[in-house]
């Protein structure tokens, strides 16, 4: 006897970190239904999924977060299955964010690259956790006049390039008009290139860079007073990122070491 059945079902997408590539869907099969992903993103995506549900069984159980590798199609998040004849249902709710949520470990002793082409120098105008827009955030700014080449720290994939916006004011309103690179490393941390010039980008989603890369000119995009590179390594978490200090190597490249706020660092390597 075949089942029957009465089904809700809706999705909504509630607090994704950003509007990523990401599409859920559902499949019909015997007595019961599959939720599925699709991750169109050049890098793998944490799911957070919330499920509502009545009289079916569930294939993840208390399982929530799911993460889906890069550029996959059809990934199976739940198996749901009628427990017995007559009305079941379910709904489900979630979020989506950039990387590995879960990941806790990195390397930290990779020795980075400055970000910008060796023979040139540059003043740190504000370091991890500075007062101005650093709070809490570890992250540098490199003073750096408009439409000097900012170059890869590190080698990895780029997962997001945004270069189309010419605005920038003091004011923190201004943060959403800024101008950036995303790039995922081999140990899940991420790096992100900011303030840069519209227009100026040198690499798309998708590729692959080695260190040392031109990614674009620098410039004066979003939320600044006056031009320069914000740049930012971090591990991605659900509530707000975990950013982290990095060792960038000076001199000729042989030591490796915090840079601080006002240093004016050089890269003759």
């Amino acid at each position: 006897m075949k089942l029957k059945y009465l089904l809700f079902f809706f999705s909504i997408s509630l607090f994704s970190q950003s509007k990523l590539a990401v599409k859920y869907y559902y499949e019909e099969v015997e007595n019961g239904f599959n939720i599925m992903v699709d991750n169109n993103e050049y890098c793998e995506v944490s799911v957070v999924l919330r499920l509502n549900h009545e009289n079916v069984t569930v294939s993840s159980k208390k399982q929530d977060t799911f993460i889906v590798p890069a550029r996959t199609v059809g990934v199976r998040l739940s198996a749901l299955k009628a427990i017995h004849i007559g009305r079941y249902g379910f709904d489900f709710r979630h979020r989506e964010y950039r990387g590995n949520i879960t990941k806790t470990s990195y390397n930290k002793n990779f020795p980075y690259s400055l970000p910008f082409k060796k023979g040139q120098s540059f003043l740190i105008s504000q370091g991890y956790d500075g007062d101005f827009s650093h709070k809490n955030i570890k992250a540098l700014d490199f003073d750096m006049p408009l439409g000097t080449p900012v170059t890869a720290i590190r080698g990895g994939t780029v997962v997001k390039v945004e270069d189309s916006f010419d605005k920038h004011g003091e004011t923190a309103d201004f943060a959403r008009f800024s101008n950036y690179i995303i790039i995922s490393h081999p140990d899940g941390t991420f790096s992100r290139y900011a303030h840069l010039k519209k227009e100026s980008a040198k690499v798309k989603a998708g590729d692959f860079v080695t260190t040392g890369k031109v990614l674009a000119l620098s410039g004066n995009t979003g939320w600044t007073t006056g031009p320069h590179l914000h740049l930012e390594v971090y591990i991605p978490k659900p509530s707000e990122n975990l950013y982290i200090k990095t060792k960038f190597k000076v001199g000729r490249g042989h030591v490796s070491v915090f840079l601080k706020e006002n240093q004016t660092v050089n890269r003759n390597y």
